[in-house]
């Protein structure tokens, strides 16, 4: 049975055919699928780009959208009869480098994970809307990029991806070292901003300069730099240091190619990789935390992380652990001095603090590594950005 909120919001939309669909399914007991129709001056576009979907989602043209198991349709009104007539030759048309779609039918089955979202209007006299840009320019430049594309700056918006932890448990994956993490989340988070695990495909595309900006610095500087090279050679080194990383990549078994074409990097995944990323249990983790790992205190954030799995929202994971135990996990030794260990400590602790997964409350001294207190933590799930949904000037949409 599909949820009454959802069924509430899709009313909220006040789109005749789809409020005439709703009447018609509450007399159908029970209610598995519901198939939703819209017709001109409405379109529905499915999108399969993260970029112009940011864009899109605030244009005055959209009144609102679905987002079905991850794939977000918008609900675009058009209101200049000749923008109507561009519209209609494209309905049931996927674009050439398959970035979106336009539909006149979506059917919702109550066992998909469903979200809604609708704008309200005010009644706005007056408004001029023969000097909009037409919308479909967007799309005219959308059509010439290649699908799957990897954008920096949404990334940058929604920086955090979904670690599954069957792959934790996989014997191929060598999560004991931590070059290997960094490696798999940073390929992890380019699969999933460009679209690559929401639409079950394999390939995906990335600038050479936005993948430098994500790799992590222990594939940038594998090699020592020789003095006697000129700056320019260095430069041009430098410029290439993602090869290293496709070369571990690939060894890893994580891609199965990569090759340059028309100024982007076209990865192709192996399916290992992409297979393991569909059973929960999964979690959320910052991109920025994977940056925070050194050979140091990976085990020791690995701890906290492999917790996360067992963790509830809504009534925090309840840690207890001797203190010398952490300083273990943390590779932290007592042979210096017990004042140091308590600093090396507390910083590793902040960082887990800076992403909410605890609240620091106390600064740890070397009394309390003599004495091997039990630390009691509540573990929280790590804090991620989201993007806030900014409304333009409000106007009446009609049926």
């Amino acid at each position: 049975m599909f949820k009454p909120e959802i069924l509430q919001k899709l009313k909220e939309l006040n789109i005749n055919t789809i409020t005439s669909t709703l009447k018609e399914a509450e007399h159908i007991h029970p209610l598995i699928n519901l198939p939703l129709n819209v017709k001109c001056p409405y379109f529905f576009v499915t999108l399969y780009d993260n970029e112009l979907l940011n864009q899109l989602i605030r244009s005055k043209n959209t009144v609102g959208y679905l987002t079905v198991n991850g794939t977000t349709t918008l609900i675009l009104y058009i209101r200049d009869p000749e923008e109507q007539k561009k519209f209609a030759p494209t309905i049931n048309i996927k674009s050439e480098e398959g970035n979106f779609m336009f539909i006149d039918s979506l059917e919702l089955k109550y066992t998909d994970k469903i979200s809604i979202f609708h704008k309200s209007f005010k009644k706005k006299a007056n408004v001029d809307t023969s000097a909009q840009v037409s919308i479909l320019d967007e799309f005219a430049e959308l059509s010439k990029k290649p699908n799957n594309l990897f954008y920096a700056d949404y990334a940058r918006k929604h920086p955090y991806f979904y670690f599954y932890k069957k792959p934790l448990e996989s014997k191929e994956n060598n999560f004991k070292d931590y070059k290997f993490f960094k490696l798999y989340c940073t390929l992890l988070y380019i699969a999933e901003k460009s679209n690559v695990i929401k639409q079950k495909r394999t390939q995906c595309h990335i600038s050479p300069k936005d993948l430098m900006a994500i790799i992590p610095n222990c594939f940038k500087y594998l090699h020592k730099e020789n003095p006697s090279k000129t700056t320019e050679n260095k430069a041009n080194k430098y410029s290439k240091g993602y090869i290293t990383f496709l070369k571990a990549a690939f060894k890893a078994g994580i891609i199965e190619k990569a090759k340059i074409k028309d100024g982007y990097i076209s990865l192709t995944f192996s399916g290992s990789f992409l297979n393991e990323l569909c059973e929960p249990p999964y979690i959320k983790i910052p991109f920025g935390l994977v940056n925070e790992i050194s050979t140091n205190n990976y085990q020791f954030i690995m701890y906290f992380i492999s917790r996360q799995f067992s963790n509830n929202p809504k009534k925090p994971y309840f840690i207890k652990i001797k203190i010398k135990e952490l300083l273990k996990l943390g590779n932290i030794s007592l042979s210096t001095s017990q004042a140091m260990a308590a600093k090396r400590l507390n910083t590793y602790l902040s960082i887990l603090d800076m992403y909410h997964a605890i609240n620091l409350q106390i600064t740890y001294i070397a009394e309390d590594i003599r004495k091997d207190r039990l630390l009691k933590l509540r573990l929280y799930p790590f804090k991620h950005i989201s993007i806030d949904i900014e409304e333009e000037d409000e106007e009446d949409y009609e049926d």
